[in-house]
């Protein structure tokens, strides 16, 4: 797996791309995902996984760390890094 990304069961305000899928190395299928609001691509969502395993399930995200956002309560932060987003 890539180092600075996570997998994650659930996300929100993310789209799905529609045809867009493709085949990893091993065999797994993915479909790219973008921020509803920004276009911006955030990793991908396994749509067929042949040989799932505690972690890879189709249906889970895969999302790059240092292109999400967090809230601490009091202001936006980088999820990667905890610093705070300019001009949020």
């Amino acid at each position: 797996m890539i180092d600075d990304a996570g997998i994650f069961a659930n996300v929100g305000n993310v789209d799905v791309a529609g045809e867009a899928h493709y085949r990893m190395k091993c065999d797994n299928t993915v479909a790219d995902i973008h921020c509803n609001g920004c276009r911006e691509l955030l990793g991908w969502k396994f749509v067929g996984v042949p040989q799932e395993r505690i972690a890879v399930l189709t249906g889970r995200f895969v999302l790059h760390w240092n292109r999400l956002l967090r809230w601490d309560g009091n202001n936006m932060l980088y999820a990667d890094t905890n610093e705070p987003l300019e001009n949020a």
